[in-house]
């Protein structure tokens, strides 16, 4: 594992003639270990081995404490607050956020799931606490966004900052279901937020226009916001029954529209009511 000795230069007879920037360094140590953290939620939650077995609770334990030990851990000089915003804390914040709703997603239940008293559109906190956890992290994503974009510093992002805005963008889509109206105005303001992002680093990036693009023909269509609410607690429901036992008639492919495409959840689209 690299450390922090790693980046200092110095020779026997002659000291470096750049000295090591304390931010540049811990940044890279910890996006490291962030990374490290990534891997191990891709793979066991979003690879094709993953798919084959039912979810697993230790593994969702295990992400989420290796997650929280990072955040405890995380030096002060690349922790990222509101009010002290740097713009490399920010990014590593990002990326923090990302994983954290990556992980809770895939056990988000279905937001049209029905539940005895349940008004709300999706089940109790209580019962899935993932949920709300993948909730607070797109907001913090969102904060963050917002004062890259105060700051003018969103054109210096890197391209995973993109992927950082869809993840936050389909948590939005998915809690403007709620029934709680200062909830929704909220996750409009934020809606809002995102994509402004999104056409600013489109300049940068041009993947984000088309993630714009995407989202400007889900936002206000109806039967598209239930498809992407539906996807994203697919993982709740039973697996998925094997391909050899699908009818041919249902594999044939058919030519790709906006309402067809895999919104990138792990089980691909829903499937049709």
């Amino acid at each position: 594992m690299v450390v922090e000795d790693d980046f200092i230069e110095d020779e026997v007879d002659q000291p470096a003639r750049y000295p090591p920037n304390s931010v540049h360094v811990q940044f890279f140590l910890q996006y490291v270990r962030l990374c490290e953290i990534m891997g191990l939620v891709l793979s066991q939650q979003y690879s094709v081995a993953s798919k084959a077995r039912r979810q697993n609770a230790i593994d969702l334990t295990h992400s989420d404490m290796a997650l929280a030990d990072w955040l405890q851990n995380c030096p002060k000089e690349v922790y990222w607050e509101k009010p002290r915003h740097h713009f490399w804390s920010a990014l590593l914040h990002s990326n923090y956020y990302t994983t954290l709703c990556l992980l809770h997603r895939a056990h988000m239940p279905p937001a049209t799931q029905e539940h005895s008293g349940q008004s709300t559109g999706y089940p109790t906190d209580a019962a899935y606490p993932s949920r709300n956890i993948a909730f607070q992290a797109a907001g913090m994503i969102t904060s963050i966004i917002e004062n890259l974009q105060a700051h003018d510093e969103l054109k210096f992002t890197p391209a995973f900052i993109v992927y950082s805005l869809f993840s936050a963008l389909i948590m939005h889509v998915y809690q403007m279901r709620s029934s709680v109206p200062s909830i929704v105005t909220a996750t409009q303001e934020r809606i809002q937020v995102c994509m402004n992002a999104l056409k600013e680093v489109s300049k940068v990036w041009l993947v984000a226009k088309m993630v714009h693009t995407l989202f400007e023909s889900i936002l206000g269509n109806k039967m598209l916001e239930d498809r992407l609410q539906k996807a994203a607690g697919k993982r709740h429901k039973k697996p998925r029954v094997e391909a050899s036992a699908i009818p041919e008639k249902e594999e044939q492919s058919q030519k790709r529209k906006y309402d067809d495409i895999e919104i990138g959840f792990p089980n691909g689209p829903p499937v049709p009511q």
